[in-house]
């Protein structure tokens, strides 16, 4: 949770109020991630994917790029970047 509320979930859990975890949730939902590595590596793809465009190249077989295709730290089979979901962080903060 990148430090949010303590190093641990114990000492989120400890610090955090209900109020304050629906503030922190409402804001990953609108802006993303808080891993700066994530958010850096998400704009770069863009930024390489706009650059495919510009340049007018496409996938060897042919197809265009998306910005999927830049990002190395998801994976394109489970969706998954390897940080916890809302659903998770509520549920270890025994919310519903």
């Amino acid at each position: 949770m990148a430090g949010i509320g303590g190093a641990t979930i114990a000492e989120a859990k400890e610090r955090l109020g209900t109020r304050e975890v629906a503030r922190w949730v409402k804001y990953i939902e609108q802006r993303g991630t808080l891993n700066i590595g994530l958010r850096l590596e998400a704009g770069f793809a863009l930024l390489a994917y706009w650059l495919t465009k510009v340049g007018k190249y496409s996938k060897e077989g042919g197809g265009d790029f998306t910005p999927q295709d830049f990002v190395t730290h998801f994976d394109k089979d489970t969706g998954s970047d390897g940080e916890l979901t809302i659903a998770q962080v509520m549920r270890a903060f025994g919310k519903k």
